[in-house]
C-alpha cells in the first residue's frame, strides 16, 4: 500500500509538472497566433507610418500617400487578403504606438538598432538606409565634408528617435543637433535657414531635390547606414515569420527589386 501511494504521488507530481509547462507556454503561443489571426479576422492590416522620403509621403498634387512603403505594404495586404490601413504616427512615438496596439506593424523603413531591438521584434531587412546630409545648394561649396559642419556654431536637424538621429549623435561632437518630430519639420527649418543641414536618408535625395531644387544632398553614407525593416510587437513570432516569408518570396520573384528600382531606394546587402 505504501509503495502504491508513493507511485501515485510520483505520477501526480509528474502530471502537475506537465500541466505547469503547458500553462506556462500557452500565453506565448496564443500571443504568437493572435497577431496574424486578428489581422485576418479583422480584414485590415494596420500600418504605423511617419513621413520618410521616398518610402512614404504625401503627393503634393493629390495629397495621397505614395512611395516604396505604400506599394510594398499594399502587396503584403493583398497576400494576406486584407485591406491596408495607414495609421499616422511620428518617429519619436512609433515604438510606443506599436506597443499600445494602435497598429500591427510599422512601415518597412525602420532602422534596425540595438535600443529598438530591446522592445520590439524586427523582421528581416527589406532595404538599406544610408544617411546623408542635405544642405542649401547655395552653401554647397562651404560644406565638402562632415567635419565642415561639425562646429559649435552649426545646427543640424534630425527626426527625433530616427536612425538619422542615432548616427548623427555619434558623428557630430561639436555641432548642435536640432531634434524635431517629423522630417517635414526638418525640411521647413532648412528651407527657412534656421539650420545649416539636415541628416536625412540619402535615398530621399532624388525626390527631395526634384521638389526643392534649391537643396542638395552632400553624399551617400556621409553619416551612417542601417538595415531597414519592419517591427512587430515583441514576441509575435508567428506574424514575424509570415512577414519574413513574404519578404523572401518578393525578393526571389524579383518583385522587391522592381520596387527598389522604381522608387530609388537602396537594396539590402548584409555585407554593406
Amino acid at each position: 500500500m505504501l509503495v502504491a501511494r508513493r507511485s501515485l504521488s510520483i505520477v501526480g507530481l509528474f502530471a502537475l509538472g506537465l500541466i505547469c509547462m503547458v500553462l506556462a507556454s500557452a500565453p506565448a503561443s496564443s500571443q504568437d497566433a493572435s497577431a496574424l489571426s486578428t489581422i485576418k479576422n479583422r480584414k485590415e492590416l494596420r500600418i504605423g507610418w511617419a513621413t520618410i522620403y521616398p518610402y512614404i509621403y504625401r503627393d503634393p498634387k493629390t495629397n495621397q500617400l505614395v512611395g516604396f512603403a505604400v506599394d510594398f505594404m499594399g502587396a503584403m495586404a493583398e497576400a494576406l487578403g486584407v485591406k491596408p490601413v495607414w495609421v499616422e504616427d511620428s518617429w519619436a512615438t512609433m515604438v510606443a504606438g506599436l506597443q499600445s496596439r494602435r497598429f500591427d506593424i510599422t512601415l518597412p523603413a525602420m532602422g534596425v538598432t540595438l535600443p529598438r531591438a530591446e522592445v520590439v521584434t524586427f523582421t528581416d531587412p527589406v532595404c538599406r538606409l544610408p544617411v546623408g546630409l542635405v544642405v542649401q545648394k547655395k552653401d554647397e561649396a562651404k560644406y565638402k565634408t562632415l567635419e565642415d559642419l561639425d562646429h559649435p556654431d552649426k545646427k543640424v536637424a534630425v527626426s527625433l528617435g530616427s536612425a538619422s538621429d542615432l548616427f548623427a549623435t555619434h558623428k557630430f561632437t561639436k555641432a548642435r543637433l536640432v531634434r524635431v518630430k517629423q522630417g517635414t519639420d526638418s525640411l521647413a527649418q532648412l528651407l527657412a535657414g534656421k539650420v545649416d543641414a539636415w541628416a536625412n536618408p540619402a535615398d530621399a535625395s532624388g525626390t527631395l531635390e526634384r521638389e526643392h531644387p534649391e537643396l542638395i544632398t552632400m553624399s551617400v553614407d556621409t553619416v551612417g547606414s542601417a538595415p531597414m525593416a519592419m517591427a512587430v510587437r515583441q514576441g509575435e513570432f508567428v506574424f514575424r515569420d509570415w512577414v519574413n516569408l513574404f519578404i523572401d518570396i518578393e525578393r526571389r520573384t524579383g518583385s522587391l527589386k522592381k520596387l527598389v528600382v522604381k522608387h530609388g531606394v537602396f537594396e539590402w546587402n548584409r555585407f554593406e
